[in-house]
């Protein structure tokens, strides 16, 4: 089956959902063509092998056509019906399957004709013409129920389906200097992720640097020497600044985590209902104190959790004066469960059995 797998991320962006589908289908014999989005000075269709990973193909290129969101929508499905034609040809196959990330260009997926079309909203701020496409799909996944609420008016198939656990195939132990972070005494709490990113609760995360001082505060992620955080962090002893860590790395290191942390501004709740890296930090088993967290929100034996922003510091201190307890192996245990219960082959499992149920197939 030839499934055409459309992203808002290029290929060469961090590792996220796409790119694990994409592996994951090609490696079940599918052959995958992984759309990257347009960028300046692209002239041609172009599609690219990927090293080692038989079946999977990069397609880059301009965009169908310059203001092709304005033009009306029968000329826009025809543009982009003759740009699939036109990769039908380049492949020498037919295309079976449209799998749309995304909902700013091929949104109207009626331009796929009777292709199984499958819509897939990862964050709720993706916001562009999530109705039409939900409304236009055979079927629709989402990693939330925020999400789903926003699509269901428009679909009477939509699934919520975690954001997966990508375990590395290969993963990568920590150097004799990296140990030497965790040598100081007292708990290691830990963020994970883009450090420079809106989203961040800048001013919570620094509060929570200044109340542990006796703690070593781990920051793992791209932090440029600009970042609000950088200037809110600077000149602190206890703060470690791992930078960028390539993904098979991060398990060793958040096996050292006592306490892993999640820190969203308020305002960002909802579209952080259900981080990726919550997952990942799950299958360490370690504590994760959260900022207000929907989809777990019924879930409380996996983090902590703190509904106000207001109550994140004394809910950080009561973990703290609890530390064994909420790192049990009992409590280990739990979170690895879950997070190896939603392994991407799981989920790509539970999206077969949804699209079963409906009558369709991969």
């Amino acid at each position: 089956m030839v499934i055409l797998l459309i992203s808002p991320e290029l290929w060469s962006a961090h590792d996220v959902s796409k790119h694990h589908y994409a592996h994951l289908l090609a490696d079940r014999g599918h052959h995958v063509l992984f759309v990257e989005p347009p960028e300046p000075g692209q002239s041609k269709l172009e599609i690219a092998s990927i090293p080692n990973q038989p079946g999977l193909e990069v397609v880059s290129g301009p965009r169908v056509s310059l203001g092709l969101r304005f033009l009306p929508g029968l000329l826009r499905r025809r543009l982009e019906r003759r740009w699939l034609k036109c990769l039908e040809r380049r492949i020498g196959k037919q295309i079976d399957v449209i799998w749309l990330f995304e909902n700013s260009r091929f949104y109207d997926l009626r331009f796929a004709g009777d292709r199984l079309k499958i819509y897939h909203q990862v964050d709720l701020n993706q916001s562009f013409h999530p109705a039409i496409a939900a409304g236009t799909a055979d079927i629709c996944f989402c990693t939330t129920e925020l999400i789903q609420e926003q699509l269901t008016p428009f679909s009477t198939a939509v699934h919520v389906i975690h954001h997966g656990l990508q375990q590395p195939s290969t993963p990568i132990a920590l150097t004799a200097e990296q140990l030497q972070h965790f040598d100081r005494s007292g708990p290691h709490l830990l963020y994970a992720g883009n450090l420079a990113m809106g989203y961040l609760d800048v001013d919570l995360l620094a509060a929570v640097a200044r109340e542990h001082r006796d703690a070593t505060l781990h920051l793992v992620g791209g932090a440029p020497a600009d970042a609000p955080l950088r200037r809110a962090l600077v000149d602190q002893p206890h703060v470690v600044w791992w930078g960028h860590q390539p993904s098979a790395a991060l398990p060793a290191i958040l096996e050292h985590a006592d306490i892993q942390l999640i820190t969203y501004q308020a305002r960002y709740w909802k579209d952080q209902a259900s981080p990726h890296k919550l997952m990942e930090y799950l299958a360490s088993g370690n504590v994760v104190v959260a900022t207000y967290t929907h989809q777990y929100r019924d879930q409380r034996h996996l983090l902590a959790m703190a509904d106000l922003g207001r109550d994140y510091l004394d809910l950080l201190r009561q973990v703290r004066q609890d530390l064994p307890g909420w790192n049990s192996p009992d409590r280990q245990q739990q979170r690895r469960a879950f997070a190896l219960d939603h392994t991407y082959v799981h989920q790509l499992q539970r999206i077969e059995a949804h699209l079963h149920v409906e009558g369709l197939s991969l």
